[in-house]
C-alpha cells in the first residue's frame, strides 16, 4: 500500500487516482506551458502552438509516471499535438507529422513505468520542496527510486536526507533518466549517498529519475 504520511491523501485516494495532464475539458498541457490562455473563438489556432515548452512537459510526464496512480494519457499529447480548450482540444490526431522525439520519450519512460513495481505500488515520501523544486521517493522491500523535479530557469544543488528511505553511507543510485531543455537521456550516471545525503546537481527545467542499485 502507499504510505502517505502528510502528503494529506488517503491510500484508497493515492491508488486509484487517474494522473492525467490533458483532457477535453481543458486546453491540452503542451499549449498551458507558453502560459496563453485563450479559445479558438477569439485565437488563432495556429497560436495555441507557439511559445509551448516540451522540457516542461517531458517534466509533468515524469510526474505523472512516477507519482501514485494510474497515468493517463490523452490521445495525442505523446506525438505534440496543442490546442485550446473544449472544443479545440479535440483536434484529430496528426498523423504523418507526429513529434518523433515526444514519441520516442513517452514509450522509454512508459517503459520505465512497467519495468519498476515501485512505482505502481510502492509507497511514497517527500524528500524536499522549494520553489518550483521537489523531490520524493518511491520505495518498497526491494526497491527504492527518487525522483527530482526542478522548473526553475537555473540549476539548483540539492543535499537530499536519503538516510529516511533506508539507504546508507556508500549506496549507490543509477540514473534512469535525465529530461532537461536539450531533450532526454537514458545514459547511466551514477551517484553515492555521504554523510547520509544525497547532493545532487539539478539542471533548469529538468527532471531526474534515479534508482538504488
Amino acid at each position: 500500500s502507499v504510505e502517505t504520511g502528510n502528503m494529506g491523501f488517503t491510500n484508497q485516494c493515492a491508488v486509484t487516482a487517474m494522473n492525467e495532464l490533458s483532457n477535453h475539458d481543458n486546453a491540452r498541457f503542451l499549449t498551458r506551458t507558453n502560459h496563453t490562455v485563450g479559445r479558438i473563438e477569439n485565437m488563432p489556432a495556429q497560436k495555441a502552438e507557439l511559445g509551448v515548452s516540451k522540457a516542461v512537459l517531458r517534466e509533468a510526464v515524469i510526474m505523472q509516471m512516477t507519482w501514485p496512480g494510474s497515468p493517463a494519457i490523452y490521445y495525442g499529447d505523446e506525438a505534440g499535438l496543442c490546442g485550446w480548450t473544449d472544443p479545440d482540444n479535440r483536434r484529430g490526431y496528426p498523423w504523418g507529422s507526429e513529434d518523433r522525439d515526444l514519441i520516442l520519450f513517452h514509450r522509454d519512460i512508459i517503459r520505465i513505468h512497467r519495468e519498476n513495481e515501485v512505482l505502481k505500488r510502492g509507497s511514497i515520501m517527500f524528500l524536499h520542496g522549494a520553489h518550483k523544486v521537489v523531490a520524493y521517493g518511491r520505495f518498497d522491500r526491494n526497491d527504492k527510486i527518487i525522483v527530482i523535479l526542478n522548473n526553475n530557469y537555473e540549476e539548483v544543488q540539492l543535499n537530499l536526507a536519503v538516510d529516511r528511505l533506508g539507504m546508507v553511507n556508500g549506496d549507490t543510485l543509477r540514473r534512469l533518466m535525465l529530461t532537461s531543455e536539450e531533450g532526454y537521456v537514458l545514459e547511466p550516471a551514477y551517484h553515492t549517498v555521504e554523510n547520509n545525503q544525497l547532493a545532487i546537481q539539478v539542471p533548469k527545467i529538468s527532471a531526474i529519475i534515479l534508482k538504488a542499485e
